[in-house]
């Protein structure tokens, strides 16, 4: 009886461990395997959960409305990208986990940013984004005014977070402030101000305010 518990002990480790690689979209396995025994009953149970499968961009297409004497700067997009990257989500099943872009947000922080005059300037000043419920505007959002206030490498820059009230504004403003909160980087040069809400990079004296 012995040996067949062991047995199934065996081919259970061994489905969990393919499990683990077989599939990208997320989903939870719990096996229950009871092993008797003259004193007691112990249960073996497994649990598993596996991160969604990130869509990375595969190969970088500049934008279309790149003038003519505009270049695509490899490494300006890279800064910007690493830096992001460099951040965490805020929110749910991806709290604390790093922000890794996938395809389309990475294919909007690369044109934005890597797209340059011949001056060095950025080619766009504005950029009209229209992004669908529950795919992360806050999120990227509080992301992109982090890179504009303290890794713009401008003194005094004033970055602002507008909506159609301040409690709307609000909500971009505290992902920013819970991701500063989460890198140890910033945290000791950031000044979060919640009465006012407004963020201070010291370095600069560069804010981003609500």
């Amino acid at each position: 009886m012995l040996r067949l518990e062991n047995i199934l002990f065996q081919r259970v480790t061994h489905i969990y461990s393919m499990l683990r690689k077989a599939a990208d979209t997320q989903y939870i396995v719990c096996i229950f395997v009871q092993k008797r025994s003259r004193k007691a009953l112990f249960l073996v149970t497994f649990t598993f959960r596996r991160r969604p499968h990130i869509r990375k961009l595969k190969k970088y297409k500049p934008t279309a409305f790149t003038a003519k004497d505009s270049h695509y700067d490899k490494s300006a997009a890279d800064y910007a990208v690493d830096f992001i990257e460099s951040l965490c989500h805020t929110k749910g099943t991806w709290a604390r986990k790093p922000f890794e872009l996938i395809g389309w947000q990475e294919q909007i922080i690369r044109d934005v940013f890597g797209t340059l005059k011949p001056n060095g300037y950025r080619q766009f000043n504005t950029a009209y984004i229209e992004i669908p419920k529950k795919q992360g505007k806050s999120e990227l959002a509080a992301a992109v005014a982090l890179l504009l206030t303290c890794g713009d490498g401008e003194e005094r820059a004033e970055v602002y977070g507008c909506a159609a009230d301040r409690q709307q504004a609000s909500i971009v403003f505290n992902v920013a402030a819970d991701m500063v909160r989460m890198c140890p980087a910033l945290a000791k040069r950031v000044k979060i101000l919640d009465s006012m809400k407004r963020l201070v990079y010291l370095p600069t004296g560069s804010i981003y305010q609500v």
